[in-house]
């Protein structure tokens, strides 16, 4: 039932924006890069989200793994066909050139204050 699992998923999702919102906060205090805590908190979310499923519904530990795989599988088509979709509007609409010129002038801007502190010292 779809509303099921938006129920579950709300529950779960608002315990980890709770708890990982206090471990965000207190890593990056200690100086740790907030991407590399993120994606190791999603990691777990992903494995979390699976106990609770599997622990609400009759699933033996290979059918939770095999759906486990079929989400994974699906998330990873999806990504990829947004990323498709998001290079063709950006190449239709001429910004993928606008940003091409964009990361080579900040390139050459690095290059040149790389230059002139070398030239100093």
């Amino acid at each position: 039932n779809y509303t099921e699992h938006l129920v579950i998923l709300t529950y779960i999702i608002a315990q980890y924006t709770f708890t990982n919102f206090l471990i965000i906060l207190f890593a990056t205090g200690l100086g740790v890069n907030f991407y590399v805590i993120g994606n190791i908190l999603n990691f777990i979310l992903l494995i979390y989200i699976g106990y609770c499923y599997k622990r609400l519904y009759p699933l033996n530990r290979k059918e939770a793994i095999k759906r486990f795989f079929i989400f994974l599988g699906v998330l990873l088509a999806f990504f990829m066909l947004i990323g498709i979709v998001q290079f063709v509007i950006l190449y239709l609409s001429g910004d993928l050139q606008e940003m091409i010129e964009t990361q080579k002038a900040k390139q050459a801007v690095a290059y040149s204050i790389s230059s002139f502190i070398n030239w100093t010292s």
